[in-house]
């Protein structure tokens, strides 16, 4: 089955086709009808998500990947390219998912379980699904057409309009509760960017406290936290060895607390404002995460933001791309943020707690344009 977006997709109207060319609308009206509600809504899978689920999904991403921008349907609200948002499951409860995840470590990344409840957050990424979709409408006059191959099992959402792709049904647990998407899969620059960010403070706490056992102290991480009624995963993060839940410390899982310190690095498909939205609930009061570093890479321009949320101080956004001014090119936070809840530091550390830890952004700059140097989407 293929999904195509063009000017023409925008028409309520639009229809889908099978690559034999028969006109799958019926099919879909009749999948829709299935899910109307708890009392329809069945399922003979025994698990929340099926595999075939997320093989389909990382097929219809991968091909988001290796297109080059001018070959997106979309235009985000920052004028970057935009494919829309990928549904591994279109209905599934929390609790469901964080099992699934539990059982499927690995098998998804970059995921959002976003609940369908229309709390604020949702409304700030309607709105901003709803300026990509008037950009697009923009730019598709230009004659952009994006088009990728999908079997039956998933369904692909871009730009705010669902294309069904599979049986109805793919989650268990309570109806209406949530749906998991991704927009983008793990990639050499998401790994080399956070990597770099994660390296340089390491290597600072080695040099702040003149002892390379220092390193130590602390365990990088990518774990998978709840975050109020969602579930979000950062690229990297810091957990000082020793620190447990308690007093300040909230857990993101029962037992196992929050990073004190993490990386999301935003790159094809991933927006700027979905990015200040991920990094704004990570410092929430239901977290103790105490420093948020987001870095957002635009794949049509040369345009690069860095956001710093450190808990209870301003957020500090950064443009730091090639026509950026030098003078002021870092971020920065306390030493002490990377062992908050600790009773006390470590030894050699001790009195350092407002050394200031410094995120040059230039050399994460010259790291990104290494990578996409060696990227073949960009040398279309």
């Amino acid at each position: 089955m293929e999904y195509s977006t063009s000017s023409h997709s925008q028409s309520s109207q639009s229809k889908q086709y099978s690559s034999s060319g028969k006109d799958l609308s019926k099919d879909s009206e009749k999948e829709s009808l299935s899910q109307k509600g708890p009392e329809g809504y069945t399922t003979n899978r025994r698990k929340a998500i099926h595999v075939d689920d997320v093989y389909r999904a990382k097929e219809a991403l991968e091909k988001i990947m290796n297109a080059s921008p001018e070959e997106a349907p979309y235009t985000d609200e920052d004028g970057d390219a935009h494919w829309g948002e990928v549904i591994v499951s279109e209905d599934i409860s929390l609790g469901d998912f964080q099992r699934w995840l539990n059982s499927n470590e690995g098998r998804l990344h970059r995921y959002i379980y976003e609940p369908k409840d229309d709390d604020e957050s949702n409304k700030s990424e309607k709105g901003s699904s709803e300026s990509s979709k008037k950009s697009s409408s923009q730019s598709s006059s230009s004659g952009s057409q994006y088009s990728s191959s999908v079997q039956a099992g998933s369904t692909v959402q871009a730009g705010g309009r669902n294309t069904q792709v599979g049986a109805a049904g793919s989650g268990i647990g309570v109806f209406g509760s949530g749906r998991v998407i991704v927009y983008s899969l793990p990639s050499f620059l998401h790994a080399e960017v956070a990597s770099a960010v994660m390296m340089s403070i390491t290597k600072q706490v080695v040099q702040i406290g003149k002892d390379v056992n220092l390193m130590d102290t602390i365990s990088e991480a990518a774990p998978a936290c709840r975050v109020g009624n969602r579930v979000q995963e950062p690229d990297q993060a810091i957990v000082p060895h020793g620190l447990e839940v308690g007093g300040d410390v909230k857990a993101a899982e029962p037992g196992h607390p929050y990073p004190n310190v993490l990386v999301k690095v935003s790159y094809k498909n991933d927006t700027l404002n979905q990015l200040r939205t991920t990094l704004r609930r990570w410092v929430a009061s239901e977290t103790s995460v105490q420093v948020a570093i987001g870095i957002k890479v635009f794949s049509r321009t040369s345009r690069r933001v860095a956001i710093l949320h450190h808990r209870d101080v301003e957020p500090r956004e950064v443009e730091f791309g090639k026509d950026a001014n030098d003078s002021d090119l870092e971020l920065t936070f306390p030493l002490g943020a990377i062992y908050f809840g600790l009773k006390k530091l470590p030894e050699k550390l001790q009195g350092h707690e407002d050394d200031k830890i410094t995120i040059d952004l230039k050399e994460v700059r010259d790291r990104i344009e290494k990578v996409l140097e060696n990227d073949p989407s960009t040398q279309k």
